[in-house]
């Protein structure tokens, strides 16, 4: 990594975007948390609040410096923008900060975006006692700001995260997920509709004496309840519809039995990368044709 802070890597998680140096990887995440790892220690972290409180006004960063205090145990200090960090943070209400710890130190800005009001809280931390560590994130840190985004399409939310990318309607929100070796998958609600994305790998390993219909009836059980038979099957394709029976086939008599009666699961081999994509819907309302086949063009593996 030289001093002009190339950064090849994007990532994009519930509302945000930015672009990170090779090497750094998530460490720690929530719905709205992100901690950097460069491999050995802790390089960044991320916290935002969707239309969330002003941290940059005087109450606000008293309130900022008390959760930090509490949850950290160190006190910020306001600082002055370093000159390198200005034009990044010209998009934003910002006020800048420093910390210092036993063995890192940190420098970092409160954010308040006027025209989403989202909320935002980004903090660099190197260790004093290491020249490198220190030029590092001299030369990362502007380029990481200048990145970031809380604005997104008008049309989607993207993911972008791990081997993952996805585009999907805003206003589906993320409600879990989960990063396992060998299955991603991330569920997201829209009212009467959850959606869920699967990655699964290696698809070699996990094809190996089967159809991909016969592996969407063993990993996807939830979502296919019984042996159904699938609507479409060939090699890299396979989808099956499953309609409601019995009382759920009212959506009335569904809904007062907190039941989504109505499922929909297309499952593709990307060969190239190895992968296997999954995209299940379930939903008070009939299956969304339209919706599967614009969420599934618009999920891949990189």
């Amino acid at each position: 990594m030289t001093t002009t802070a190339r950064l090849p890597v994007s990532l994009a998680w519930n509302a945000i975007a930015l672009s990170l140096p090779e090497g750094w990887e998530i460490s720690a995440m929530g719905k709205t948390y992100l901690q950097l790892d460069n491999g050995e220690r802790p390089v960044m972290e991320l916290k935002w609040s969707p239309e969330g409180a002003n941290p940059t006004t005087e109450a606000g960063f008293r309130r900022l410096a008390r959760k930090i205090r509490q949850s950290s145990k160190v006190r910020i200090v306001p600082s002055p923008a370093p000159k390198a960090w200005k034009q990044a943070l010209g998009r934003f209400e910002s006020r800048c900060f420093t910390w210092t710890g036993p063995e890192v130190n940190g420098l970092g800005a409160a954010l308040f975006c006027p025209k989403c009001r989202c909320a935002s809280v980004i903090q660099f931390m190197a260790q004093p006692n290491k020249a490198d560590s220190k030029a590092l994130l001299e030369a990362c840190a502007p380029a990481v700001l200048s990145s970031y985004t809380d604005h997104e399409p008008p049309e989607a939310v993207v993911y972008d995260v791990y081997d993952l990318q996805a585009r999907l309607p805003r206003r589906f929100a993320l409600q879990s997920y989960a990063f396992q070796p060998g299955r991603f998958r991330l569920n997201l609600q829209a009212q009467g509709q959850d959606l869920e994305l699967t990655r699964l790998a290696p698809a070699s390993a996990l094809l190996q004496g089967g159809s991909l219909a016969d592996l969407a009836r063993r990993h996807f059980k939830d979502a296919l309840p019984g042996e159904p038979t699938p609507a479409e099957s060939s090699e890299d394709f396979a989808s099956f519809r499953i309609a409601p029976v019995g009382p759920y086939k009212s959506a009335l008599m569904a809904r007062a039995f907190r039941k989504k009666p109505f499922a929909a699961l297309d499952v593709r081999l990307d060969r190239e990368k190895d992968r296997i994509l999954a995209v299940s819907l379930k939903s008070l309302a009939p299956w969304d044709e339209d919706l599967m086949r614009w969420v599934g063009e618009r999920f891949t593996a990189r």
